[in-house]
């Protein structure tokens, strides 16, 4: 795996009232490397997800992504995630009003000099990328299963060639089976693009997979970051209640 850091958490604290919510956060992520975030509810995992993507602001420490600072552009507001860093949403957050086309290619029909044609032929290709039909493109929100609106997320995310997506709970709410599918589904997308991708998640499953890399939140802190199999044999009392939760 390349050495080089994407990511960089340098004793980060969040804490929106008098109670920290995350206390000295470190981590830092490498290219091309996939990181499983775990923990209970209220642990804080969606919270580093969105202090990562720059859409809250830490009260303490840095946050960097391939090198430069996750800082404030000006005095009231907090950077958005950039081109750099895409968050797909755990319910899709699809424009209801827009077709899947439309959803997917929002950012280049927005922010791009394509013409809408040129724009429909890379939405076309990711569409099927990600496993949805080309008769799926017109379709609206409404009309999609929970899988495919999960895909429509994802191939939304994957249009703006991010080096960092972060997935929040991706397979919540599917069955067995789609959640299967979409987890092979993210980790072939991940080997051919060598982004960096980091998965909240409760899914058994997908936490027990051999050599993912584990970092388990406890009480707004770094408690175990490690490979899956020792996650999952471990003695520890606080990992055994967990996985003894969720399994």
């Amino acid at each position: 795996m390349d050495e080089t850091p994407v990511l960089i958490l340098d004793s980060v604290h969040y804490s929106p009232s008098d109670k920290p919510l995350l206390q000295n956060l470190s981590l830092r992520v490498n290219k091309g490397e996939v990181l499983i975030i775990a923990g209970k509810s209220g642990s804080g995992k969606t919270l580093l997800l969105k202090l990562i993507a720059g859409l809250l602001q830490p009260r303490l420490g840095q946050i960097l992504r391939a090198g430069k600072e996750v800082r404030t552009l000006n005095n009231c507001s907090w950077c958005p995630p950039g081109p750099d860093c895409c968050l797909v949403f755990q319910d899709a957050a699809l424009l209801d009003d827009m077709t899947v086309w439309e959803n997917i290619g929002i950012y280049a029909l927005e922010q791009s000099r394509q013409t809408p044609e040129a724009v429909r032929a890379e939405v076309l290709q990711l569409a099927l990328e990600t496993g949805l039909s080309e008769g799926d493109l017109m379709k609206f929100p409404a009309e999609l299963s929970g899988g495919m609106r999960k895909k429509t997320a994802l191939a939304r995310a994957m249009s703006r060639r991010p080096e960092i997506v972060l997935y929040d709970e991706p397979t919540a709410g599917l069955d067995p089976a789609a959640a299967r599918s979409m987890t092979a589904l993210m980790l072939s997308l991940q080997q051919q693009r060598k982004n960096v991708s980091i998965l909240v998640t409760h899914d058994v499953e997908l936490l027990s997979r051999p050599g993912m890399r584990i970092v388990f939140l406890n009480e707004g802190r770094v408690y175990f970051d490690g490979n899956s199999e020792v996650f999952m044999h471990s003695e520890d009392p606080i990992i055994r209640n967990f996985i003894g939760q969720e399994a």
